[in-house]
Parts: structure tokens; C-alpha cells; sequence
């Protein structure tokens, strides 16, 4: 854990200047646009945790697309230097602290997302029973991690040379996220695999070349087909599972 936090300290201001970029901006939006969508969040559900919230920008899409003056949103993360980042954007209350033992109180959000976080924890179970511990019943749990399959598993022995963080960490089996999810009493309700040609087109980090934002709109377009396509879905960059809270899973 302090390996990974070490890490983002570093990678803060750069996640400030990616953010900056409009392509980047516009790509986090209709990320989260897609979460929110596949996991139905409407008014109903007024607290939410951003688990693990880095630099903010989950947060501020939030704020951003479902534009309720009633919703609450709080995030947390383990990097001070992410939290500056996320409180220059006034995107709602921020704490500094493990994701594995937040200190929030039983049963107090209605949702929690977790957006590239999991993979990078050594505990996944402990990591999914705290969220459990603090969802309320019937609460939902929106999962955005990165996709581990040989193909990406290249890229990212490429990109290692490049970030540090791509050197230690690959993405998870959706299947065995599932099977730790099932064992804590969570039931999915929502699944998909996300992130294709546009997905690395608006990281710059991954791919340098600037793309102009009506050519990553195309993208998006051609991203939808490709993710109707059996077996060809399954190299997205990510995979999106939305689970629900339920008191015991019949078996």
C-alpha cells in the first residue's frame, strides 16, 4: 500500500495536466456517463462514495451529469497530493484514507464506485467487505477495473518503460472479482467490458499523438460496435460489473 500511494504522490500533477487536455476531460465524462447508466443511479440514491477518488474527476462528472442539488458525494483516497488535485475542482467532501478501513459508519451510502482501484490492492476480499460494511441494503456497488487479459498484458510490459505504475500492477480476471463479490453477499445486476480504440486515444500517457476530439467521438461510435461483438468485446481496456447489496445469495 505505501508502494502505491508513493506513486500517485508522484503522478498528482500530471493527472491535473492530463485532465486539462479536452479530449481527456471528454472521455472521464462519458466513462462515467456509462457507469451511471449502466447502474441505473438516479435521484433516489442522494449519498455517494467515490472510492478511492484520486484527483477528483469521477466526482466532478458526477456533479456534472446528474446535476441534483441534494446529492452528496464524498471521496476518498490514500494520496494527499491527489486530494489537492481534487479539492482545487470543489467537487464535494474529500478525506485522506485506506479504502481497506474507511471509518465511515455502518449502512451510509446509497452507492459506491470504485474506478480503477481494486486491482490495485493486495486484499480484494477485505476491500469488498468494507464496502458491504457501509453500503446500505440494497445499495449498489459500481466497479470500473482494469481488464487482464494476454493482450493488454503486452501493452502494459510496453508502457513500463514509460510510468512506473504500469510495471507493477495488471488488471483482474472479471471472473474472479465476480466470485469475491458473490462471497460477500453481492449480487450483480450489471455487466459489460469498456474501453477500445478511443480509450487509449484519450490518454496521452498511453497513446502521445494528440487526437482531435471529433475523431474520438468516431471512435466512440466504432467502440459501441466492437462491444456488441462476442469474444471480441472481451479485449476492452476495462471491465464495468454493478452489484447490489442483499442480505444472503441463495445457491
Amino acid at each position: 500500500m505505501n508502494e502505491t500511494r508513493e506513486i500517485y504522490e508522484r503522478a498528482a500533477e500530471e493527472y491535473k495536466s492530463l485532465e486539462l487536455k479536452r479530449t481527456s476531460s471528454f472521455y472521464h465524462e462519458y466513462w462515467v456517463n456509462e457507469l451511471i447508466k449502466l447502474a441505473n443511479i438516479n435521484n433516489e440514491y442522494r449519498k455517494i462514495l467515490d472510492y478511492g477518488c484520486g484527483s477528483g474527476i469521477v466526482m466532478k462528472c458526477l456533479n456534472s451529469i446528474l446535476n441534483e442539488s441534494k446529492l452528496f458525494i464524498v471521496g476518498i483516497d490514500i494520496s494527499k497530493n491527489m486530494l489537492k488535485v481534487a479539492k482545487e475542482k470543489n467537487v464535494g467532501e474529500l478525506m485522506l484514507g485506506d479504502v481497506t478501513n474507511c471509518g465511515f459508519k455502518d449502512k451510509c451510502f446509497d452507492v459506491v464506485i470504485s474506478r480503477g482501484v481494486l486491482y490495485l490492492l493486495d486484499n480484494k476480499d477485505n476491500a469488498i467487505k468494507e464496502v458491504n460494511r457501509i453500503l446500505k441494503d440494497g445499495g449498489i456497488f459500481v466497479i470500473s477495473e482494469p481488464n487482464d487479459n494476454i493482450f493488454l498484458r503486452i501493452i502494459r510490459k510496453l508502457l513500463r518503460f514509460k510510468k512506473d505504475r504500469f510495471g507493477k500492477y495488471q488488471g483482474l480476471q472479471k471472473s474472479n472479482l465476480k466470485e469475491i463479490l458473490h462471497n460477500n453477499n453481492f449480487l450483480i445486476s450489471g455487466e459489460r467490458y469498456f474501453g477500445y480504440l478511443a480509450f487509449s486515444c484519450a490518454f496521452p500517457e498511453i497513446f502521445p499523438i494528440h487526437i482531435p476530439l471529433f475523431i474520438i467521438k468516431v471512435l466512440i461510435k466504432l467502440d459501441s460496435i466492437i462491444s456488441k461483438i462476442p469474444y471480441v468485446n472481451k479485449i476492452g481496456w476495462h471491465f464495468i460489473i454493478v452489484a447490489k447489496k442483499v442480505k444472503y445469495i441463495v445457491t
